[in-house]
């Protein structure tokens, strides 16, 4: 027989095969290693992704990430047909880690929407290899629901804040979590990106997920936010900005012989919203607007009037230095909710009102009732230029752009 009959015949047989393998596994979809793919998923009803040859681009493939978005509602990941405690994942933005075995050439996923008629029906699927020399997102998970657990859980603090957290990762297959050499070599690059304001379209999100999911894409584009080590704690706050699409990403970076490695974890969207389906609106709306009126009458009064009530002026200038001073520090270092620290920073306010209010009647001391003011409109001219200026992308030293909680 003619070598290239023999090689045709041979390629067909394996293309029967791999058919064959795909019909006993009953799969849906077959995807790309690698591939952001946006798919049309009917409500509650059992998918199946595939991904073949899941070792062709590594030596050895030890696992494979697997994640799905949907813009409303939730859906299901799991690495079993039958849900098992500890194998699949729930959310909007959620994934799983597949661990191989020798031998294993298909990986397959079970989804399931839970998306209501009204809303979009699209899921984007996503699903990575990784060699032995691969971190793996989440592999040192000790409280998190998943074994391995690459995701990224979101709680919003009030309307004005959000906290993330994620579980430490393996820096490899090789390595045990928890030794010095796994530990001393990771490292967690956490990233911001912002959707455009007030499109809360589903055509946005699938279009911002299928770009976000490529971490050269993130780190080219991403507001970079920080970097944590294996001893630093994986919870981050950041500022709310409803109606503002807000993604957040971690890349997990291993450096070990000059040799770096990269994995990113599962991003999470959120738009700091109270009900996606009605529009975007913040919990504390009306406590922050009835503050924002009272600081702006006080503000026309001290600007006209300021200098006839000086004594009032005073109270009102200790007021909202010890109030700001107060919410800063809560914010920073508490994690209750805007309502306690907004009363307590109220109470620390009028503390401060009336101790510079005494600094003046009982020592008259022009230059120091000054200094004060004027370190009032040093702060707001440092906020205004950190926060609308590009000097404000140079700004790395905490989690929270306390510059922004002023506007």
């Amino acid at each position: 027989m003619h070598p290239s009959v023999s090689l045709l015949a041979f390629a067909a047989a394996a293309g029967i095969i791999i058919l064959f393998s795909q019909l006993s596994a009953g799969c849906k979809f077959n995807i790309q290693d690698g591939v952001a793919t946006r798919f049309f998923i009917e409500p509650n009803a059992l998918v199946i992704f595939c991904l073949n040859n899941v070792t062709a681009q590594h030596v050895t493939t030890t696992h494979v990430i697997a994640q799905a978005h949907v813009h409303k509602g939730n859906v299901t990941v799991s690495l079993d047909r039958e849900l098992q405690d500890g194998r699949y994942a729930n959310g909007s933005n959620v994934g799983v880690v597949s661990s191989l075995k020798d031998g294993d050439d298909l990986t397959r996923w079970f989804l399931v929407s839970y998306v209501s008629d009204s809303n979009d029906k699209h899921v984007t699927f996503m699903a990575k290899t990784y060699g032995d020399s691969d971190p793996v997102p989440g592999g040192c998970n000790l409280e998190l629901p998943l074994k391995n657990d690459p995701n990224i859980y979101l709680s919003n603090i009030g309307s004005h804040l959000s906290a993330i957290e994620f579980a430490y990762g393996d820096s490899s297959a090789e390595w045990k979590c928890g030794s010095a050499l796994s530990k001393n070599s990771v490292q967690y690059d956490v990233y911001q990106f912002f959707m455009h304001e007030r499109d809360l379209s589903a055509e946005h999100f699938h279009s911002v997920l299928g770009e976000i999911l490529d971490p050269r894409y993130v780190t080219s584009n991403a507001l970079y936010v920080k970097s944590l080590s294996s001893d630093d704690v994986t919870r981050l706050k950041f500022p709310a900005y409803s109606g503002i699409g807000t993604v957040f990403i971690v890349i997990m970076t291993v450096t070990h012989d000059n040799v770096i490695t990269r994995a990113s974890y599962v991003p999470t969207v959120t738009y700091f919203c109270v009900d996606l389906e009605k529009g975007c609106s913040g919990e504390d709306e009306l406590q922050i607007k009835i503050v924002v009126s009272v600081l702006a009458l006080v503000g026309l009064f001290i600007c006209f009037c300021g200098h006839r009530f000086f004594k009032t002026e005073m109270f009102f200038f200790g007021v909202l230095t010890a109030m700001l001073a107060a919410y800063i520090l809560l914010e920073r270092f508490s994690w209750w909710d805007f309502s306690t620290n907004l009363y307590i920073s109220i109470g620390a306010g009028v503390a401060g009102g009336v101790i510079w209010w005494a600094v003046w009647v009982f020592f008259g001391v022009p230059p120091i009732s000054v200094a004060l003011v004027t370190l009032l409109l040093g702060y707001v001219l440092a906020s205004i230029v950190f926060n609308a200026s590009p000097l404000g992308k140079i700004y790395k030293c905490t989690t929270v752009k306390y510059a922004r909680l002023l506007f």
